[in-house]
């Protein structure tokens, strides 16, 4: 006796066209995540100038870095862990809306109080940004009211 699977033409352009959708509204949802085509925030970079109302950051105490991962971010805030996620994407030399959802960072006591200084005045900076831009495929911009923080992207080698 044997068994025979009888598929209809029908079932399958319906199978396809879901597949289809359910596709399209992946990658949509991850070009409005930062993920997909344009997401110009991808990499390692590392924060070379800053300023809020307060003015210029001395950035001399301890390197800020920003990884960008999918739509996560991680990095160091001079003395502590920190990580968040990315809501938008930045565009090349346009500047589009972008912020940080559930920024957390880590607890640890810094050495000194310039650099708890920058870590405190930097997370403030990140979470009151609002847009970005590329400013050259090697830097980056994050733009809030009075906040600017700008960042060179680290290449191996």
């Amino acid at each position: 006796m044997s068994t025979r699977t009888i598929v209809r033409r029908g079932s399958i352009a319906i199978f396809a066209a879901g597949v289809a959708v359910g596709l399209a509204s992946v990658l949509s949802a991850c070009t409005l995540l930062g993920v997909g085509d344009g997401a110009s925030m991808q990499g390692d970079w590392v924060l070379v100038a800053a300023d809020d109302a307060d003015g210029a950051f001395d950035l001399t105490p301890a390197d800020v870095t920003l990884n960008v991962e999918g739509a996560a971010i991680s990095g160091i805030a001079a003395c502590n862990r920190y990580g968040s996620t990315v809501v938008g994407q930045i565009g090349d030399s346009d500047e589009q809306p972008v912020r940080f959802e559930g920024l957390f960072q880590t607890e640890m006591a810094c050495s000194e109080d310039r650099i708890m200084q920058l870590e405190v005045r930097y997370l403030t900076a990140l979470g009151q940004v609002d847009s970005g831009l590329r400013i050259d495929p090697d830097t980056m911009a994050l733009l809030g009211d009075d906040v600017r923080l700008e960042f060179d992207l680290l290449i191996d080698g």
